[in-house]
């Protein structure tokens, strides 16, 4: 549907999920893959421009890493989160963790 690749836990053997990690990054005509979780942690592809989570993610412990995939270059790169409609806050105040000399942007976007 999407024209990419996808990568989850269930994505075969090692050999066949190295397969579908190579190509992604080895055709730049498809410069896109779907994931789960299981590409947030330990994959340093250095060329990531945007992270897209649908729906809240399952805790800022996953989050963070997941998000951190983007702009691992040093160029400005994009991590955003996607809610539905009904989402409720589930923290009380202000969650940010802004880092001292660092640029971060955060927008609402109502479609």
């Amino acid at each position: 549907m999407l024209g990419c690749d996808s990568y989850t836990a269930e994505s075969g053997t090692p050999t066949v999920k190295k397969a579908i990690l190579d190509r992604w990054v080895q055709i730049p005509e498809i410069p896109y893959i779907v994931a789960t979780t299981a590409l947030a942690e330990g994959f340093d592809y250095p060329y990531v421009r945007l992270v897209l989570n649908i729906d809240e993610p399952e805790s800022l412990v996953i989050f963070a890493p997941e998000s951190g995939r983007a702009g691992r270059d040093g160029q400005c790169a994009y991590s955003m989160v996607i809610l539905p409609a009904t989402w409720e806050p589930q923290v009380a105040g202000d969650a940010t963790m802004d880092v001292p000399g660092e640029k971060s942007y955060r927008d609402d976007l109502s479609l």
